[in-house]
C-alpha cells in the first residue's frame, strides 16, 4: 500500500480550519529551527546533494519542534503565496506564478509528510498527538490558501496571457499549467463564493473524520489472552513471542501478523474465532458513525462540484476516467475467475481438518484460511513454518537488495541513522552503481510494536526533482513500514513468504518514488494517476515467484541453503491453488468502495450484501464489521478506488511477462524499466509509458493466463 500526502493542488487533501491562516500564527514558534530545515528543503530543490543527517533532520525531535515546524513552514509559505498574489498580470510569467505554487505546495508537503508518518509510527502518544494537530493545522492553510478566489484568477490571468502572447512551454512546464488549472475547476474555484465557502467547509469537516478513522484503527489495542493449548498448531517462536498475564496466559493482540499465524495455523477452532470476532470489529463501531458521516460529505462536495457521486467525481482524474468502465473492468474479472472459485472449494471441500464447519456450500469465517493452509500442507506440500525458516530477514533483505541493485544498476547500503524514532528503524543509502553518485536515501520500520500502523506501507519523504537549468536529480529520501515477526532468543526473525513478496512490492514503491525524478514535484515519483500507482509494485512482486529469484533471496536459517528446485516449484503451484477464491474477494472490496461513493448505502448492509454475492464461499456473519478497519476507505488517494490494485494488476503482469521473456537480468531491459517505467514520475501518460515500455498496446490476456483462467 502507498500512503502520501495527496498531490493534486493538496486541494483535495482532507483538512480542517485553520485560525493560523486568517488570524496569523497561533502559537508561538521559534523561527530559527524551522529557518535551518527550509535551507535543506530549498538546498535540495537545487540539486545539492544532501547527507543522511540533513534527512534525518527534516523529522522533529521534539513536541517544540513539531509546533516550530508547522508554523515556520505556514508562515514561509503566506509570503510566497503574498509575493504570487502581488505580482503585475504584465509581469506574470511561468515561473513567478504556476512554478512558484508547485515550489509552494512542494516545501509545504515535505514538512507535512513528515507529520503525517510520525504520528503512524511514533512510540510516544505525545509526539503522536502533537503530529497529528501539525498536520491538520497545514492542512486546514493549504486548503484555505489555494481556494482563494484570487489565486486562481491569477493563474488564469497568466494562462491567458500565454494564450495571447503563443508563449511556448516545454512538455512538463505544459503539462503544470494544464493540470493546475483543471484542479482549480475540480476544486470549485469556479463556483460562486458562497458555494465555494461550502465547498471548503466540508472538506474541512472530511479532514477530521478521515483522521479520526485511520486514528482509530491504529489506536485499536484489542486482545484475548488463551491458554498455551489453545494454541495448538501455532509456531514456537510466534508463541514465545507473546507476552503473559499475571495468570500466565498468552496474549494474543490484533495486529495482522498475530491473525495470519492464528487464522492460518491454530488448529483450536475456538481460538481463530475469538481472533476473527476482534479482529472484525476493530474500531468499531466508533468508525461507522464516522464513515457514515464522511460519506454523506463526500457526496455533498461532488455534487456541488457539478457529479453524480464521489466515486465519479475521483474516477474522473484516472486512467478509467468513469465508474461505468470500473464497472465493466471489474464485470470482465467476475466472469472469468467465478468458475475456478467454485472448483477450489470444491477441491478443499473433499477433505477437511477436524472441527472446521462446512455446510457444503459455505465454511465458517474463521477456518476458511485454516482449510487453505491445510489443503497446502497436506496436498501442496507447503508448511508456511518450514517455508519460513529459509527467509531470515536480515539474509532475505540483502537477497531482495541484491535484485533490485543488480536490475536497476542501483548499490545500497545499509547503516544506522543518526537519529530515528525508534531503535529498531534502520537506513538504507541507495547510489548508482556505475557512478556511485548519490540517489537516495530509504528508512526501514519493520517490526510491530503498540500504537504504530498495523499494515504494510511506503510513504515518500523527499522526491527527486530535476533542476531547472542543470537537470541534474535531487536526492530523495522514502520510508517503508512493516510489522514483519520479532526474532526469539532462539531463532532470528523469519519472514512468511507472502512477507517476503510484500516486501518486494513495497520496495517496488520505494524504488518508484526514489528514481522518479521530474521539474516538478507535482509529478515527481508516485505522483501519477491513481490506478497506476500500484502497476511498479505489483510488477517487482511476480518476481518472487521466479526460481532464479528464489534462489538468491532465500537461505536456511541453520543450514546456509537456498531453497531446492521441489520447494520452488511447490511455491510456484500456490500461487495459482486459490486464485479464483482471492480474486473474487478483491472483486468484492473494489465493489464495496466503488458502491459505497456512488449511491446511498449503510456501510452494514452493503458490506453484508457484498459479502454474499462475492464471498459465498464463507458463511454470512452480520456481526462481520471488517469496513471498520478498511483504512483504505477513508483515505482520498482510494476511497472509492480500491480498484486501483486489480486494475494495476492487469498492466503489471503484461510489463511483467514482457520484461521475463526479454530477461529478467538483462542490464538493458533493467535500463528501460528505471527510465521509462519508474524515472518519468506522472510526467508522462500511463498509457504512454505502457506502450514506451512494452513496444506494443497493453493485454489483459497475461492477468487472466497468470491467474490460470
Amino acid at each position: 500500500m502507498l500512503v502520501r500526502v495527496k498531490y493534486e493542488m493538496v486541494l483535495s487533501c482532507v483538512v480542517v480550519w485553520c485560525s493560523i491562516f486568517c488570524g496569523g500564527c497561533s502559537y508561538y514558534y521559534q523561527k530559527d529551527a524551522y529557518m535551518d530545515i527550509e535551507k535543506i528543503i530549498e538546498e535540495h530543490g537545487r540539486g545539492v546533494a544532501l547527507g543522511a543527517a540533513d534527512v534525518v533532520a527534516l523529522f522533529p525531535h521534539t513536541v517544540q519542534q513539531v509546533n516550530d515546524y508547522a508554523a515556520g513552514a505556514i508562515q514561509r509559505a503566506r509570503q510566497a503565496l503574498n509575493d504570487v498574489l502581488a505580482c503585475s498580470d504584465d509581469k506574470r510569467t511561468f515561473n513567478n506564478t504556476i512554478g512558484a505554487l508547485d515550489t509552494i505546495r512542494h516545501r509545504l508537503c515535505v514538512i507535512a509528510e513528515a507529520m503525517s508518518v510520525l504520528e503512524m509510527i511514533h512510540p510516544d502518544q505525545a509526539m503522536r498527538n502533537a503530529c497529528q494537530e501539525a498536520f491538520l493545522t497545514m492542512q486546514r492553510f493549504l486548503v484555505d490558501a489555494f481556494h482563494e478566489k484570487r489565486l486562481y484568477q491569477a493563474c488564469k490571468e497568466y494562462q491567458a496571457r500565454s494564450e495571447v502572447l503563443k508563449l511556448q512551454h516545454q512538455p512538463e512546464e505544459q503539462l503544470l499549467l494544464d493540470e493546475t488549472m483543471r484542479e482549480f475547476t475540480r476544486e470549485g474555484l469556479h463556483l460562486s463564493q458562497d458555494l465555494l465557502d461550502e465547498v471548503i467547509q466540508l472538506k474541512k469537516d472530511m479532514a477530521a473524520l478521515s483522521i479520526s478513522f485511520e486514528s482509530a484503527i491504529a489506536q485499536d489495542n484489542s486482545f484475548f489472552a488463551v491458554a498455551k493449548k489453545e494454541l495448538d498448531g501455532v509456531s514456537v517462536p510466534f508463541i514465545e513471542s507473546c507476552e503473559r498475564d499475571a495468570q500466565g496466559a498468552y496474549i494474543i493482540r490484533c495486529n495482522t501478523p498475530s491473525y495470519l499465524e492464528i487464522m492460518e495455523h491454530c488448529s483450536v477452532a475456538d481460538t481463530r474465532k475469538k481472533m476473527y470476532e476482534l479482529y472484525n470489529k476493530r474500531a468499531y463501531p466508533a468508525n461507522e458513525r464516522v464513515l457514515v458521516e464522511l460519506l454523506e460529505k463526500r457526496q455533498k462536495v461532488a455534487t456541488l462540484l457539478g457529479f453524480e457521486s464521489y466515486a465519479q467525481f475521483q474516477i474522473d482524474d484516472t486512467m478509467a476516467k468513469t465508474p461505468a468502465r470500473v464497472h465493466e473492468f471489474l464485470r470482465e474479472i467476475e466472469q472469468r475467475v467465478f468458475g475456478k472459485a467454485q472448483k477450489e472449494i470444491e477441491t478443499w471441500s473433499q477433505d477437511l481438518p477436524v472441527g472446521v464447519g462446512f455446510n457444503g456450500t459455505a465454511f465458517d469465517p474463521w477456518s476458511f484460511g485454516f482449510v487453505k493452509n491445510y489443503f497446502k500442507k497436506k496436498y501442496l506440500s507447503v508448511d508456511e513454518h518450514e517455508l519460513a525458516e529459509y527467509f531470515p530477514v536480515a539474509t532475505t533483505l540483502e537477497g531482495v537488495f541484491n535484485v533490485y541493485q543488480s536490475f536497476l544498476g542501483l548499490s545500497f547500503n545499509m547503516v544506522k541513522p543518526v537519529w530515528a524514532w525508534h531503535e529498531s528503524v534502520d537506513l538504507i543509502t541507495i547510489a548508482d552503481a556505475k557512478t556511485k553518485e548519490l540517489i537516495g536515501y530509504l528508512f526501514v520500520d519493520l517490526y510491530p510494536r503498540d500504537n504504530k500502523y498495523t499494515h504494510a506501507c511506503m510513504a515518500g519523504l523527499l522526491p527527486s526533482l530535476l533542476d531547472k537549468t542543470s537537470g541534474k536529480a535531487s536526492v530523495a529520501a522514502a520510508l517503508i513500514i512493516a510489522n514483519f515477526p520479532q526474532p526469539t532468543a532462539e531463532r532470528p526473525a523469519l519472514l512468511k513468504f507472502d512477507d517476503v513478496v510484500t516486501f518486494f512490492h513495497e520496495f517496488g514503491h520505494a524504488m518508484h518514488y526514489i528514481l522518479g525524478a521530474t521539474r516538478f514535484s507535482a509529478f515527481a515519483g508516485t505522483n501519477v494517476k491513481s490506478d497506476f500507482v500500484e502497476t511498479p509494485s505489483q510488477m517487482f512482486e511476480e518476481w518472487m515467484y521466479d526460481e532464479t529469484i528464489l534462489q538468491q533471496v532465500s537461505c536456511h536459517y541453520k543450514t546456509k541453503q537456498p531453497l531446492n528446485p521441489d520447494m520452488i516449484k511447490k511455491i510456484r503451484a500456490i500461487k495459482h491453488f486459490d486464485s479464483g477464491t482471492f480474486i473474487l474477494r478483491q472483486l468484492g472490496l473494489s465493489m464495496y468502495a466503488l458502491t459505497l461513493h456512488e449511491k446511498k448505502s449503510h456501510p452494514c448492509q452493503l458490506w453484508d450484501e457484498i459479502a454474499r454475492t462475492y464471498m459465498p464461499f464463507i458463511k454470512a456473519d452480520k456481526e462481520n464489521r471488517f469496513f471498520a478497519s478498511f483504512g483504505h476507505l477513508a483515505s482520498d488517494l482510494y476511497a472509492s478506488k480500491y480498484y486501483n490494485y486489480l486494475w494495476a494488476k492487469v498492466y503489471a503482469l503484461d510489463v511483467f511477462y514482457a520484461v521475463k521473456e526479454r530477461g529478467l537480468f538483462d542490464p538493458e531491459v533493467g535500463a528501460c524499466i528505471r527510465n521509462e517505467f519508474l524515472g518519468k514520475g506522472g510526467s508522462v501518460a500511463p498509457d504512454l509509458i505502457l506502450k514506451n515500455v512494452l513496444k506494443r498496446p497493453a493485454s489483459v490476456e497475461a492477468f487472466f493466463d497468470d491467474m490460470g483462467v
